[in-house]
């Protein structure tokens, strides 16, 4: 907001990055709860409502946790009919520009279609259900988390090797929300074959 409209708001001083993501102006406390990440998963194995498999955990390598049966039918209904007739071409992130506004560039590396969850898909029951799900799962309140992202992938298309975690090399000012901690995947449709997602470091 700030960004687009800093002259009406009289706040052109937020035009700088290095002012407007000042850590000190959020309010925000850590999302991870009292024990970190080995804490979480630890609970979330002995609590998790759904058939649990560990894939991967410390020290071996980072935890990787597979829960089937954990989505409701209603839920994985409500997550498509909210955002089918809103699906774009996937972008990746691009150059960061002087005021802090991070570019989005189509790319061969990245050729699904996406679509965010928001306003209808947000405010539906099933997909609040679901927000309370995960929030009782993994013990973090979801004022830490992004908004849904919906994806489809058609024969053949792809999302290559990458991480979560987007580094802004050059970057001077922080981001107030933080780096991504944890990533919850939520398949919506089974297929034969394909669809899987790699973990290429692991054995």
């Amino acid at each position: 907001m700030f960004v687009n409209c800093a002259a009406t708001c009289n706040a052109c001083e937020m035009l700088d990055p290095a002012v407007r993501c000042r850590l000190d102006r959020f309010n925000q406390t850590s999302g991870l709860p009292e024990g970190g990440l080995d804490a979480l998963f630890e609970r979330m194995i002995q609590t998790a409502d759904g058939q649990v498999e560990v894939l991967s955990r410390p020290p071996d390598g980072p935890w990787i946790v597979t829960i089937d049966g954990f989505l409701s039918d209603a839920q994985m209904e409500a997550l498509v009919t909210t955002t089918m007739g809103k699906m774009e071409r996937s972008t990746d992130d691009g150059a960061v520009s002087a005021d802090g506004e991070v570019a989005k560039e189509v790319s061969s590396r990245r050729t699904s279609s996406n679509a965010w969850c928001m306003a209808g898909c947000e405010a539906d029951r099933h997909v609040r259900a679901l927000s309370g799900r995960i929030e009782a799962l993994t013990g973090i309140s979801r004022q830490h988390y992004e908004q849904y992202q919906v994806l489809r992938y058609d024969p053949s298309q792809r999302y290559v090797r990458h991480h979560d975690y987007v580094p802004r090399p050059g970057q001077t000012f922080a981001e107030p929300h933080g780096p991504r901690v944890l990533t919850v995947f939520l398949y919506l449709s089974d297929v034969e074959s394909g669809g899987e997602t790699a973990f290429t470091d692991l054995s």
